[in-house]
């Protein structure tokens, strides 16, 4: 009973959040998931004292405050709605002798759902300096290179790498995939019974 209690509770937070989001951000214009690759621009893997950090909760919490300042500065996204989601982890295998044993749970790293707004249109038709650095050609920038500035921001931050699949970011047409891409983003509160406050990133006071 107490289960039932907990999940039907976790399934109203969820709930409250997306009706939340959608009524706070004036619409969402896009959704990205970015992958910490395990490779450089190359293909070539990094090595473990690199690849430790993307399992730090602290350290990507400190990523997720760089991408918010980038998307500031040069998109004029004051606050995108940003959740952190972690894979699926492993158990350390100790062998002795010809016998294996199961120690401690290895969590598994992290990955992040962003979501934006729209992208303002005044803004590409009079990009400010950075964000035509950003682009690399000045005047009017065109409305379909949305994604690519999404993406630049991005990959400012050195953990976002070229090597695929480190981003996908696709375009919300509808506020139909605006509340399911929320709802998939949050899922870890119900599937994995997660605190939202693990979940959803809270910028500081």
């Amino acid at each position: 009973m107490k289960l039932l209690e907990k999940q039907l509770e976790n399934e109203l937070i969820k709930h409250l959040l997306v009706q939340n989001c959608l009524e706070t951000s004036g619409g969402l214009g896009s959704y990205s998931v970015l992958h910490f690759s395990d490779y450089d621009d190359y293909g070539s893997l990094l090595p473990w004292c690199e690849r430790k950090w993307f399992y730090n909760k602290t350290e990507v919490e400190g990523t997720i405050r760089f991408i918010k300042r980038v998307l500031k500065e040069h998109l004029r996204i004051n606050e995108p709605i940003i959740t952190m989601e972690r894979h699926k982890g492993s158990y350390e295998e100790i062998r002795v002798g010809k016998y294996l044993q199961y120690g401690d749970e290895r969590k598994g790293k992290y990955h992040l759902n962003i979501l934006l707004p729209h992208i303002s249109e005044e803004l590409l038709k009079r990009p400010h300096s950075k964000l035509t650095r950003l682009y690399g050609t000045p005047g009017e920038i065109p409305s379909d290179k949305k994604v690519q500035l999404i993406n630049r921001c991005f990959q400012k931050h050195p953990w976002i790498t070229k090597w695929k699949p480190s981003i996908h970011t696709e375009l919300l047409h509808t506020t139909s995939d605006q509340e399911n891409t929320l709802h998939y983003s949050l899922k870890d509160i119900t599937k994995k019974g997660s605190d939202f406050m693990d979940v959803m990133y809270w910028s500081p006071n």
